[in-house]
């Protein structure tokens, strides 16, 4: 599978799991995604500023530490908003949907 099926696998993937159309997920689950993404977007060039946040949401999810995890998806979600102007199709609709369910997953955490 080329990388870029993979990123449109992943994400439509993630966007289900964060905005609720799947099961719950245990933070271990969440760390294997994240590790997922992070190994994935090391090889694209427009996502490499993310991989240091996916970094540091992983472990901050490995660690429990709720008020960083909410933290750095809002941060993720800011560096998704800007790549999704440079996206075209489906991508776009995609990563769109994405920084809201990150936002939207990031606003939940907060209350």
């Amino acid at each position: 599978m080329a990388h870029h099926e993979k990123i449109d696998t992943m994400l439509d993937d993630t966007n289900q799991a964060l905005g609720g159309g799947a099961p719950s997920s245990t933070t271990a689950e969440g760390v294997n995604l994240v590790e997922d993404w992070i190994v994935i977007l090391r090889t694209q060039p427009e996502w490499t500023t993310v991989v240091p946040a996916l970094e540091q949401l992983r472990d901050a999810l490995d660690g429990d530490d709720l008020v960083a995890v909410q933290r750095l998806l809002k941060d993720i979600a800011d560096q998704t908003a800007v790549i999704a102007t440079n996206a075209t199709g489906d991508s776009r609709h995609g990563l769109n949907q994405l920084v809201e369910n990150l936002r939207d997953f990031s606003r939940a955490m907060a209350k």
